[in-house]
């Protein structure tokens, strides 16, 4: 859960080890650039850390068909603007939840 994740998704998506990121509800669905889970993980860890957020959890998922379509939707909009592409070929999503409450650390 995140207490403002418009917030949240901009101050992750700038990252250089996230290839995506979108907001589900009071959830962020982050792509990392790496396919291995565990450091992605560490990375995505560490990129939470560098936005200022504590993650109630994270977790590897597979990839939903809504998550599929939108990427599809983010590349086909990226390839009809100008400027930097989004990766294409992520290993799937991290899931970062942050609530507002005490966090455990993990």
């Amino acid at each position: 859960m995140v207490p403002e994740p418009r917030q949240a998704l901009d101050r992750v998506a700038g990252q250089p080890a996230v290839a995506g990121a979108q907001v589900f509800g009071d959830r962020l669905h982050v792509w990392m650039h790496d396919a291995d889970s565990q450091s992605a993980g560490a990375q995505l860890a560490a990129v939470a850390r560098a936005a200022s957020l504590t993650p109630a959890s994270v977790r590897a998922i597979v990839p939903s068909l809504e998550d599929v379509f939108i990427a599809r939707l983010a590349a086909e909009g990226a390839e009809a603007t100008p400027g930097p592409q989004k990766a294409q070929n992520s290993p799937g999503p991290q899931k970062a939840q942050n609530s507002p409450g005490p966090q455990k650390a993990q």
